[in-house]
């Protein structure tokens, strides 16, 4: 239906590799001038994704083309990617916030339902299609906070917390006025009786990590989690300053102005439920 309703000629295929010019260096050529790029099928994939962000942000990419001199030009393209796992982007996640939209269709369609024709009847109802969209959105700006608000919508969130099982850890924190009163980030333990859940950081992740059946010896390392943690906060919380987000030294230990909620969460040790009584 995307395809039909940009038109033919409009449209263009690609991968995330592609686009960054790893797959095919001439891929770009191809994709200029075009409304629609499709990525469908897209392997499990994590990483920057520097072309696609180029892309959906309105800045020029390279174009290369078979003898054909190459040069930077602008897509401004709708990017449709389809797979089965979600794309985990490591880059700046406002930046993937302020672009993705996500949509789940967890029930496939059974065999005896599908219509081979359903191609042909939606080209056959492309003017109604249209007519209806055009009723439905006056503006494009109608449009445009629509998908504003499906960014943020109860499917779109749950799905993001499958993607990125740090956006729930994260949110299982509160801000706190006085950065003594917060937590610090803790190095690795590997004892159980060493583990403290509700002083260090990492020793929460730690704990929230295995909860979740993984293998507590494939945890991510204290470096990249300490700068996933600090990315996620600048996501959900937009708008945080550096101090508000970054490690400060208090006390004698590098401490951040959050800390577990007092929330009693199953996926903490039976010990470590009830919130630490701080002093005024």
């Amino acid at each position: 239906l995307a395809k039909l309703l940009v038109g033919d000629g409009n449209h263009g295929t690609a991968s995330i590799e592609s686009l960054d010019g790893k797959a095919d260096k001439t891929k770009t050529f191809s994709l200029v001038n075009k409304r629609l790029i499709i990525i469908a099928d897209q392997e499990k994939y994590r990483g920057r994704a520097g072309g696609l962000m180029r892309i959906t942000g309105g800045d020029a990419v390279e174009i290369r083309g078979l003898w054909v001199n190459g040069g930077d030009a602008v897509i401004p393209a709708v990017v449709l990617i389809a797979n089965n796992d979600p794309c985990q982007f490591t880059n700046d996640a406002s930046a993937v916030e302020r672009r993705r939209v996500l949509f789940n269709f967890p029930e496939p369609v059974p065999e005896n339902e599908r219509d081979p024709k359903l191609i042909d009847k939606l080209r056959h109802e492309l003017p109604a299609i249209f007519r209806d969209i055009l009723e439905e959105f006056k503006t494009p700006k109608e449009a445009e906070a629509e998908l504003k608000k499906a960014r943020t919508s109860e499917e779109a969130e749950r799905t993001k917390a499958e993607i990125d099982p740090m956006r729930e850890f994260v949110r299982c924190f509160e801000s706190v006025s006085i950065r003594s009163h917060g937590m610090s980030m803790g190095v690795y333990k590997s004892h159980s009786n060493e583990i403290r859940p509700r002083v260090n950081i990492y020793h929460a992740w730690m704990c929230f990590h295995e909860a979740q059946g993984n293998d507590p010896k494939k945890i991510t390392p204290l470096k990249e989690f300490s700068r996933q943690f600090q990315r996620m906060l600048q996501t959900l919380y937009p708008g945080l300053q550096p101090d508000e987000y970054e490690g400060k030294k208090s006390g004698g230990l590098i401490r951040y102005v959050w800390r577990l909620k007092p929330d009693p969460f199953e996926w903490l040790p039976t010990r470590d439920r009830e919130p630490l009584k701080i002093q005024p």
